[in-house]
């Protein structure tokens, strides 16, 4: 079983802890290949003489070819794409499990790589006091195992992107759209469910967008609000 990535980033954490769990949980060997040529959104994982990609790429456009593979998992998948050996993938719960001994497990061209800092920074930060993304914050054996839904509150809480900050005019309107999706889900959300709390995070953009569904920064503990990466929070619960 081998796992190959082109770096380490938030989006990959569900999948590499996953992949150390398993492996130590059936005492096999935690294999994890540093590759340029995969596709910076993705994982490739070769188990079985099978190969599985895992696309997470927030966008309809297909990070790499599904017909390289045996099964292609893609985020942001359209109902008319799914066919073959094509199939949804649930956005992902950053979690870690026993994220200083996946550093451990790291050879030192990849703790030297660049591209790797950021993550291996959060893995390191022990005691939760240097960066917003503490992978011991998010370990996933501190968990709660109950679950309590505060009477069916509805939480959303997300954030826009500029338009402006990216070259592509593809991406220009995808970004128009999805802001003005989340824009208008905030709002109907805190117009339907009164016991409902909804906002997008605070910068400047937002700000100027849509100052009437900002989320309150005195709700919300400091390092969350701190994180600009993208959904912070998503979790509905259903009301009666």
């Amino acid at each position: 079983m081998k796992l190959t990535i082109t770096c380490l980033t938030a989006h990959h954490n569900m999948l590499i802890f996953a992949y150390l769990y398993y492996c130590e949980q059936n005492k096999i060997r935690f294999d994890l290949n540093f590759d340029p040529q995969c596709p910076y959104n993705g994982g490739i994982l070769e188990v079985n003489n099978k190969t599985i990609f895992f696309d997470y790429s927030d966008s309809p456009v297909f990070a790499d070819d599904p017909q390289k593979y045996s099964y292609y998992f893609k985020r942001s998948l359209r109902a008319f794409d799914e066919k073959d050996n094509v199939y949804p993938l649930n956005f992902q719960v950053n979690y870690s499990y026993k994220s200083l001994k996946f550093v451990s497990k790291l050879g030192y061209k990849d703790l030297t790589n660049k591209y790797n800092r950021t993550e291996i920074i959060r893995a390191l930060d022990y005691f939760n006091s240097i960066t917003n993304s503490s992978h011991n914050a998010m370990d996933i054996r501190k968990f709660p195992s109950n679950v309590i839904d505060h009477g069916g509150r509805i939480l959303f809480y997300t954030r826009l992107w500029s338009p402006d900050n990216h070259p592509d005019e593809a991406e220009k309107e995808r970004r128009r759209q999805q802001n003005e999706f989340r824009m208008e889900a905030c709002r109907i959300i805190k117009k339907n469910f009164k016991n409902s709390d909804v906002g997008l995070f605070p910068d400047k953009f937002a700000s100027t967008m849509a100052p009437d569904i900002l989320v309150d920064e005195k709700r919300l503990p400091e390092k969350s609000i701190s994180d600009c990466c993208g959904i912070v929070i998503l979790a509905l619960l259903m009301m009666d």
